[in-house]
């Protein structure tokens, strides 16, 4: 009773602590939260932030988290966006997208040491992550590349080096080949001191890592000693950060894992070294939420404490309530610890009940992990395989290469005989030249006579070469000048033609609103040919606009959600002023469902526009039909314009689409608008053509575009 009312009074002692401790941080938090808001520099509000991070509850630090990382790419911050990547890869350990998506970002940053050794250290984490889950099929194929790394150190760099050796670590932990872990411990602790750059995320990392595994093994006073020397380093981080000015940075978590982990190996402590680590471990989680959870309801360092203090009795509850907690997930290797741990306290009470279920617990677990080892062995057998296969490969290239020594050897002998004979058969070439010189030398000096008189003759050339060069380079620039002016002249003329067109427009339409009603019928007929011939010099002068923009490199393309029922409503009001009496427009997108597509709507009503206009030239009777349908895959969007005018010519289908050209001299327009209209679906990604399979009267142009 007395022992019940002592645990109550400490229960409500630790509750009292952290609800004053909430409130102090939650006061804190408004405070900095006020202040935040005032901030007129980005450091000033990244140092903010940074508080309230280190004053969030760790199950919400993630979110705070994104934020910091968020406001670090606002005001490129390169140093904020990698501390926030590790942490963020930390928080997401069960989210295997995430993590991946936070080493992509880690490896496009501009590259840096901080850079490379936190994209390293997202490597590791996921590397490790993918080790301890290696029954799945996917985390089996990555760990078999990464073995595969591991056989081929001599061109390796020291990062992937690390990288291999801790996965490795992982891989190994808790299956049995002490030895192999041991040396691939050994092998990354070398690495990491090789390193050039440090970050302390990978160190910590690493020795919490390497804690655990020497736990497995069996190795407590290395893992015991690993974690002191954590606790240490959190110290001085601590004391660092409180230096900078991040007065709310603690270690405490990080601090409660160390201890418990210390107090897992309580076979290599001392009965007061048992009782120091089990009051920090009490004193850590009283000041985190979080631990104190852990340590009421989880409760192994208890178990820990009861075991390495004796009291049996109190470890078996606790030990059945972790074996039989399906929500804790508990690895192959720590369930069969707890149950031996189950095993020695009932043996040593004498509880026979429980001793009979934690060897039936035992029996179950041994099943599943002598299937699991076999698994394991066929790998460890592929491993071995692998590796002699490359030494195999290795050795064959080094037969190879002596063989090859050996044979460029004897070649040397052969080659050193031929030589010698060489060397004679060259000193006779050589008489033989010489003689063969004196004879040409008397047949030179003739020819140097000669050659002075055709040197005269080259010279004169030359410099004919010379001024004939100097006349190209000049008409060459006036060409370029008569380019520039042309540019500019069609620049200037269609610019200044549009002002008086306007006018006349205007006017024309101005005298026959003020005519009398018993004329303004017949002047209203004359205004309407002023406006269409006045919109046909309008058109004209856009066309050769264009293509002075497209051919400048200027013509720009702006994509933008567009309704393809108003492009096509937009081209056929547009375009109703040209059509003959007589004539029928028909606009069948308009009866579609409508369709939003991601365009220039500008240019595609301008391609339509030429379409139609087109048709109603050469159409005197029947109809003009404009028609749209969306692809199956809802990539791309066609419209199709059909009229029932005098058609195409057979061969003719491409020759409508070059500059000036007019298949009558007597038709309207000067040749542009086809050219034009396929030049702006080019720019689209699309395509302007003539249907060729279009059996029908008149003729029937398809024009597609992308609509994402």
């Amino acid at each position: 009773m007395k022992r019940i009312l002592l645990f109550s009074l400490a229960l409500l002692t630790a509750a009292s602590s952290l609800m004053a401790s909430v409130s102090r941080s939650q006061h804190s938090l408004d405070s900095i939260r006020y202040e935040l808001a005032t901030a007129s520099t980005p450091d000033d509000s990244i140092r903010l932030y940074y508080d309230i991070f280190d004053l969030t509850p760790r199950e919400k630090k993630k979110y705070i988290a994104q934020e910091l990382y968020e406001m670090g790419v606002r005001h490129a911050n390169a140093e904020v966006q990698l501390d926030m990547l590790c942490q963020l890869t930390l928080f997401n350990l069960d989210n295997d997208t995430l993590r991946a998506q936070y080493q992509k970002k880690a490896e496009q940053m501009s590259p840096s040491s901080r850079q490379r050794m936190t994209a390293l250290y997202i490597s590791v984490v996921n590397d490790v992550q993918a080790a301890r889950y290696s029954k799945d099929p996917a985390s089996k194929k990555r760990l078999r590349r990464l073995i595969n790394r591991a056989t081929i150190e001599d061109g390796a760099s020291v990062y992937t080096r690390l990288e291999v050796a801790m996965t490795l670590c992982a891989f190994l932990d808790g299956k049995g080949r002490n030895a192999m872990l041991s040396k691939y411990l050994d092998e990354a602790e070398t690495y990491i001191s090789r390193l050039s750059y440090r970050l302390n995320a990978l160190d910590t990392y690493f020795m919490a890592q390497a804690s655990a595994n020497y736990t497995a093994v069996g190795d407590f006073k290395k893992a015991i000693a690993i974690d002191k020397k954590l606790i240490e380093t959190f110290d001085s981080a601590e004391t660092k950060y409180n230096t900078q000015g991040r007065q709310f940075r603690n270690y405490d978590y990080e601090r409660y894992n160390a201890y418990r982990r210390i107090l897992l190996n309580f076979p290599e402590l001392t009965p007061q070294e048992v009782e120091y680590y089990y009051g920090k471990v009490q004193e850590m989680a009283r000041r985190d939420e979080t631990q104190t959870v852990e340590s009421e309801f989880y409760q192994r360092p208890t178990i820990y404490y009861y075991l390495a203090t004796g009291r049996y009795h109190e470890a078996i509850p606790l030990l059945f309530k972790q074996l039989r907690d399906t929500d804790q997930h508990l690895s192959p290797t720590i369930r069969l610890n707890m149950i031996n741990y189950l095993i020695e306290a009932a043996e040593k009470t004498g509880d026979k009940e429980a001793l009979n279920e934690a060897y039936k617990m035992y029996r179950d677990v041994k099943e599943d992990n002598d299937l699991y080892d076999d698994q394991q062995e066929f790998l460890d057998m592929q491993f071995c395989y692998e590796t002699n296969t490359l030494n195999l490969e290795r050795s064959q290239l080094a037969v190879d290469r002596m063989r090859s020594d050996r044979e460029n050897r004897i070649r040397a002998k052969k080659s050193d005989r031929v030589i010698l004979y060489s060397a004679l058969l060259v000193v006779l070439i050589l008489i033989v030249a010489l003689a063969f010189m004196y004879r040409t030398g008397l047949r030179m000096k003739k020819l140097n006579a000669r050659s002075a008189k055709d040197n005269a003759a080259l010279k004169e050339e030359r410099d004919t070469l010379r001024r004939t060069q100097g006349d190209l380079m000049r008409a060459s620039e006036r060409v370029r000048r008569a380019d520039q002016q042309k540019e500019e002249f069609i620049n200037n003329v269609s610019n200044e033609i549009q002002t008086p067109v306007n006018a006349i427009v205007e006017y024309s339409q101005l005298i026959v609103d003020c005519i009398d009603d018993d004329r303004h019928r017949y002047l209203d007929r004359f205004a309407a040919v002023v406006k269409l011939n006045a919109e046909l010099l309008s058109t004209l002068v856009g066309d050769v606009l264009n293509l002075a923009s497209h051919d400048k490199g200027t013509f720009k393309i702006e994509k933008r959600p567009v309704s393809v029922q108003d492009l096509s409503t937009v081209a056929i009001d547009s375009i109703k002023d040209r059509i003959p009496e007589g004539v029928k427009v028909v606009n069948e997108v308009a009866q579609e469902t409508d369709i939003l597509v991601d365009t220039d709507g500008k240019r595609v009503a301008q391609v339509l526009m030429n379409l139609l206009s087109n048709s109603a030239k050469f159409t005197h009777e029947g109809s003009i039909t404009l028609s749209g349908s969306l692809s199956d895959d809802g990539e791309v969007y066609t419209f199709a314009v059909t009229d029932t005018g005098i058609g195409i010519p057979k061969g003719k289908e491409e020759v409508i689409f070059e500059r000036f050209k007019k298949l009558s001299k007597y038709s309207q327009g000067v040749g542009l608008g086809l050219p034009v209209g396929r030049m702006i679906a080019t720019l689209l990604g699309g395509e302007l053509k003539v249907d060729t399979t279009y059996a029908g009267r008149g003729a029937r142009f398809i024009f597609t575009f992308p609509v994402k």
